[in-house]
């Protein structure tokens, strides 16, 4: 009876530092994935000669016609970014976004809307938020080059019209 107890215990004592050891491994591997994924760098590009608002967003009218747009970008390794768009209509007639193309680095790229089968459109003195989905199977570095450019093809009422939308890049912290 007496040695048992110290078997026990020390028995004890080994499964508590075990766990200790378990617990602590656990938390190392949470800091180095966090430390892997955070070094990844971002890359953003902003609408030129745009108003700034509120980050992230950016704020220009066209006639009757207030768009609201966020920076493009997110970090280097991503493959897609979805950027947002907000109009409001004070035309008489109802706006619909039939395509949004991005131009950067020498090709075109057409978004797709996310998680939708088509953009809604935006009723006379409404306004709606629209998401582009931009996919392009490789990191953003590759396609976010000067000259980068987006076009907004709408339709209002009968009528066709295009925003382009030069962007320059936007240094972030400073």
């Amino acid at each position: 009876m007496l040695c048992a107890r110290p078997v026990n215990s020390g028995v004890r004592r080994l499964l508590m530092l075990m766990s200790m050891r378990t617990k602590h491994s656990a938390i190392l591997i949470l800091l180095a994935s966090l430390l892997i994924t955070a070094c990844d760098r971002g890359i953003y590009y902003q609408p030129k000669d745009w108003t700034k608002e509120e980050h992230p967003w950016f704020t220009k009218s066209f006639g009757q016609l207030d768009i609201k747009i966020t920076d493009l970008g997110g970090l280097i390794s991503q493959d897609h970014f979805i950027p947002e768009v907000m109009i409001h209509n004070r035309v008489k007639s109802p706006i619909f976004l039939e395509r949004a193309i991005l131009k950067a680095n020498g090709a075109e790229y057409s978004a797709h809307p996310f998680g939708e089968p088509s953009w809604e459109s935006v009723p006379p003195n409404e306004t709606r938020r629209l998401a582009l989905y931009f996919d392009f199977g490789k990191g953003i570095y590759e396609i976010l080059k000067d000259p980068v450019e987006m076009t907004l093809m709408l339709r209002v009422g009968d009528e066709q019209r295009d925003i382009s939308i030069p962007m320059v890049k936007l240094v972030r912290g400073k």
